[in-house]
């Protein structure tokens, strides 16, 4: 299993190919500061229900899998996540330089506000998709 300490070390990063049993795909990476780097291999896993656990001083979250099937990195999973990487980072890039004007002009409540509705965005379109992968049906549209 992976495990990583204060972002650096092994992780799965990325979910891929529902099936209806709740088992998907995902990949193992070597991460430095949250950010993925080189794919180890991806494997096919089926979650149990998460649990907080207690480590050290601070609490974290924790969640089991069940490995299922171990093959090579899925490739197109893995062009995903870096091509998601890559948006990412435009995006944010993006969004520093076009909003610098518009936060001069509005209060800090509403700035702040705006500038995190924003930069969420890109996660919504995953989430979204993988909520509809999850109830899909072969034959079904």
């Amino acid at each position: 299993m992976p495990s990583s300490i204060q972002g650096f070390g092994t992780a799965f990063v990325g979910q891929r190919d529902f099936w209806p049993d709740g088992s998907y795909v995902t990949t193992e990476w070597i991460v430095v500061l949250f950010l993925p780097l080189i794919p180890l291999r991806s494997v096919r896993v089926k979650a149990s229900p998460m649990r907080v656990r207690t480590l050290y001083v601070a609490a974290s979250t924790h969640r089991d899998y069940v490995i299922c099937d171990e093959r090579r990195p899925h490739l197109k999973q893995v062009a995903c996540v870096y091509g998601f990487a890559i948006f990412y980072a435009a995006w944010i890039f993006g969004l520093a330089v076009s909003l610098h004007s518009f936060a001069a002009r509005v209060s800090d409540t509403v700035g702040i506000a705006v500038l995190l509705l924003i930069v969420g965005l890109p996660w919504l379109l995953p989430w979204y998709l993988r909520e509809r992968a999850k109830h899909w049906r072969p034959g079904l549209k």
